[in-house]
């Protein structure tokens, strides 16, 4: 049996998304900052990258808990305004929300106890509404991952960004980049 290219790609991320994850979460010092437990509410613009979901924008909101300084449990929504393109080469305007249950590691840096970088993995639901009445909306089973980091500017607010690739089971569409700047508040 051959594993097609999506697939392939898809198994690609998913273990480095794991080895990551692990790594990044894995033992040591954690800075005095960091509480244990905290609670984070994320708030983030997003971009779509240029695949067949062009030229999107949106919104990303994100609540997570922390039950150790290098792991966190995030519940993220995504709701992007956007152009799908077809095979043609046309484009058409679609309104796209996610939901998944995300997982994500951090690590500290050694030269600035206030900057970490992680990798997150999630998995959920995701539903596209074309906005022609005509064409019917589609639902999805999605799967991202990426590489993240956060800059804790005080003991309760940072500033963060995240680039994340989303393997979906959308009937146009299965593979698109998102590219998500933000701040989230923790207490």
């Amino acid at each position: 049996m051959t594993l097609r290219p999506l697939q392939a790609r898809w198994g690609a991320h998913f273990y480095w998304g794991v080895l990551l994850l692990i790594l990044a979460a894995a033992g040591g010092e954690h800075p005095a900052w960091a509480q244990e437990p905290a609670i984070f509410v994320k708030g983030m613009f997003s971009r779509t990258a240029k695949t067949n979901l062009a030229h999107g924008t949106g919104f990303l909101l994100a609540i997570e808990y922390v039950p150790r300084p290098r792991f966190s449990i995030g519940w993220v929504n995504q709701l992007h305004f956007a152009e799908l393109g077809d095979s043609s080469g046309s484009a058409f305007p679609v309104t796209q929300w996610i939901s998944t249950l995300n997982l994500r590691g951090y690590r500290e840096f050694p030269l600035w106890e206030r900057f970490r970088g992680g990798f997150q993995m999630g998995v959920g639901i995701g539903v596209r509404t074309p906005d022609d009445p005509d064409t019917a909306t589609d639902r999805a089973i999605v799967g991202l991952i990426g590489p993240g980091f956060v800059i804790h500017l005080t003991d309760h607010f940072a500033i963060t960004g995240t680039i994340l690739s989303h393997f979906t089971t959308f009937e146009d569409d299965t593979f698109f980049m998102t590219f998500n700047p933000g701040i989230h508040v923790g207490w």
